[in-house]
Order: C-alpha cells, then structure tokens, then sequence
C-alpha cells in the first residue's frame, strides 16, 4: 500500500486532520486504510489526540518538501471537472503548451485527435491529487479519441 501511505503522511504533513478528512481524500478500502493507519501509529509516524492526527518528528523527516509544493486541491465550482491547479501546475501548463506547438495535426481517417492542454495537465495534476506521482517518471504518449 505504498501509494495509500504515501497518500496519509503528505496530507498529515500540511496539517493535523481529522479521520473524516484523510477518508475524504482516499480512494483505498476502509479495511486497507485503517490499517495502514494503524501501521504507521506502530511505526511512530503518526500520532493523535483530540485534534485529531498528526505527523511525529520521525513521520516529518520523510516528507520531501518538493513534493509539497505541488499540492493539487479539489474544485467544488469547476463543472465537474474537480481539479483546480496551482501556480507550479499553472507554470507546467504552460511549459507543456510550448512543447507541444510543433506537434502534427491528427489525422482524421485514423479517428485521431488530441487532448486540450489543460486537460492533459488536470490529469497529471489528478493522478498527482491521489498520491500516484511521488518519486515516479511518467511519459505522455498520446491518445484517441472518438
């Protein structure tokens, strides 16, 4: 589960948070998640109190600070689309719009065509919101749409 752990330490590392607020942020079973939860009180990483639970100093000096600069946040008013992107997605968002530029049309009696650039970064910025990008290399390849 080190995808869920990863996941439980990065949102303790922003503030003290309530069960209900690390089991809104988790797409993982119960079972799985009280048990990693348990896991990491064991293993001194965590701890709680009436305020809820929070990171030790032996939970904190896992945290890479990097990573916490590319905090996604879920939008409640964007659609349905959920995700809102900070300035260090804003700045990825525009990087990739220069990438890009020089790419060839699709071809359309293949049924090819090409993802909007935010929405290509909303993805990552998704994937990146449920804990699946710390410490991995991703590549974009391409995809078709219908």
């Amino acid at each position: 589960m080190r995808g869920l752990r990863e996941l439980i330490l990065h949102e303790l590392a922003y503030s003290k948070r309530s069960l209900w607020d690390l089991l809104d942020r988790c797409q993982y079973l119960l079972r799985d998640f009280l048990d990693e939860l348990n896991r990491l009180y064991d293993e001194g990483l965590i701890g709680a109190d009436e305020g809820g639970l929070y990171l030790t100093e032996k939970g904190k000096s896992l945290i890479d600070p990097e990573y916490l600069k590319l905090k996604s946040s879920l939008c409640e008013a964007c659609m349905g689309r959920r995700i809102s992107l900070n300035e260090k997605f804003k700045d990825l968002l525009r990087e990739f719009k220069g990438i890009v530029k020089g790419r060839p049309k699709p071809l359309l009696d293949y049924f090819q065509g090409y993802m909007r650039e935010y929405d290509v970064i909303a993805r990552v910025a998704l994937m990146n919101y449920y804990g699946d990008l710390l410490k991995r290399d991703i590549i974009l390849i391409g995809m078709m749409t219908y």
